[in-house]
C-alpha cells in the first residue's frame, strides 16, 4: 500500500536570494541572476557565467552549529546547511515524524570547493593540503552531519545526477515514504 506524502517545508539558497520567496519572485518577474564573472574568465574556464550567492557566510554564522565544527564546512556545505536548517525550521511548528534518512543533492559544488582549497594553497602560505580539504569538499560530510543533527538512524546519503540532483533526491525521499520504508526524510 502506498502512503500519501507531504512536503512540509523547503529551504532555498540561490543566486536570487535566500528562501523560496526570493526564488519564486525572481522566476515570476523573469529576473536572471546569472552574469559574466571576470574571475572565471581570468582562470581561463570555458564557462564564464556565475550566480553568486548573497550573504552565505552571514546566514551560515547564524546556524546552530558548534564553533569547533564550523571549520569543517566548505562553501558547498555551508550553502547546503543554510538551506537544510531553513527547511527544518520552516516545518510550521508541527512536530514532524522522526526523520529516518537524510538525502543530500549535489551537482558541481564539491569540485569547486576542492579547487578552491588547492588555489588557496598555491596562492597562500598554507600546507599543500589542509587537514580538512577533502572533508570540506564532499557532500557526504553534509549528509552525515545533518543526519546526526536530526537524529536520523539510517544516516545520510548523497544523490549526484548533475543538474537534476535535487529533483532526484526529492523523488527518492518520496518513494521511501510512499513505500513505507521511512516515515520522514530530510532532503538538502
Amino acid at each position: 500500500m502506498r502512503r500519501r506524502v507531504v512536503i512540509s517545508s523547503v529551504g532555498v539558497m540561490s543566486s536570487a536570494g535566500r528562501g523560496t520567496d526570493a526564488l519564486t519572485t525572481a522566476i515570476r518577474d523573469g529576473v536572471c541572476s546569472l552574469a559574466p564573472d571576470e574571475r572565471l574568465r581570468a582562470l581561463g574556464t570555458r564557462g564564464v557565467l556565475s550566480g553568486p550567492l548573497p550573504d552565505v557566510d552571514a546566514a551560515f554564522d547564524q546556524l546552530p552549529i558548534e564553533t569547533s565544527r564550523r571549520a569543517l564546512f566548505g562553501r558547498f556545505c555551508r550553502i547546503g546547511a543554510v538551506a537544510a536548517f531553513d527547511a527544518l525550521a520552516g516545518a510550521g511548528g508541527r512536530t514532524p515524524p522522526a526523520i529516518g534518512r537524510v538525502l543530500v543533492a549535489t551537482a558541481v559544488g564539491p569540485m569547486g570547493e576542492l579547487e578552491s582549497c588547492f588555489r588557496d594553497t598555491l596562492l597562500g602560505d598554507r600546507h599543500p593540503l589542509s587537514t580538512h580539504a577533502v572533508t570540506r569538499a564532499t557532500p557526504s560530510f553534509l549528509a552525515t552531519y545533518l543526519a546526526g543533527a536530526v537524529g536520523a538512524p539510517r544516516g545520510g546519503c548523497v544523490v549526484s545526477c548533475a543538474c537534476v540532483s535535487a529533483l532526484q533526491a526529492l523523488r527518492d525521499a518520496v518513494e521511501l515514504i510512499a513505500a513505507g520504508t521511512e516515515d520522514a526524510c530530510a532532503v538538502a
